[in-house]
């Protein structure tokens, strides 16, 4: 599947998250996608013929004497020297579009298909006290995922699940997001 065809896909998921309970997640996506991938390189000065001229000493100017060395791009033997001769850093790069897709699609999926599990036993356990039969009055009902505390989004991020989803439709959607996965072919 080409560039064009994945931003179509993010942006018809985008489209669907858009106005429901789940736009909270959206926000979380958008977080990760502005963090970028991060990725080990080496910081290292340029050689002496590769540096632009210097017109005036600026910050930006001293910037442009160093260069950073991707690791996956580096042979081995150039590796341990670059090693010796630079620093190791972390940088970031943009996601690319398959990675934003996936990563969307993930979130979506853990969401619908995870949180609900998650929730199920958790309120088994709840209810779960020695001695109870199983057919008493639940005392807890549902589960409520909270943001952290003092933390404030432009969107609501609570979520309450409460069973909507037996297990065999959390398999059948996670089947779903599977087949979504391999369509778009972001395995």
């Amino acid at each position: 599947m080409d560039d064009a065809e994945l931003l179509q896909i993010e942006e018809q998921l985008r489209t669907l998250l858009e106005g429901t309970d789940l736009e909270w997640v959206l926000d979380e996506v958008d977080e990760a996608i502005a963090e970028g991938v991060p990725e080990e390189g080496i910081l290292r000065r340029r050689p002496r013929k590769a540096r632009p001229p210097r017109e005036q000493d600026l910050w930006s100017d001293a910037a442009e004497e160093y260069m950073i060395l991707n690791l996956r791009q580096i042979e081995s033997g150039e590796l341990e020297a670059s090693r010796k001769s630079g620093t190791l850093v972390v940088t970031t790069r943009p996601m690319t579009v398959r990675e934003r897709v996936l990563l969307l699609l993930d979130a979506v999926r853990r969401v619908i298909v995870e949180l609900p599990a998650i929730e199920a036993e958790t309120l088994d356990l709840l209810q779960a006290e020695p001695g109870r039969s199983v057919d008493y009055e639940r005392t807890v009902t549902a589960v409520v995922f909270e943001p952290e505390e003092g933390f404030r989004r432009r969107r609501d991020r609570q979520t309450k699940i409460a069973h909507r989803m037996t297990s065999e439709d959390r398999e059948r959607v996670s089947a779903l997001f599977t087949a979504i996965r391999e369509e778009a072919g972001v395995e």
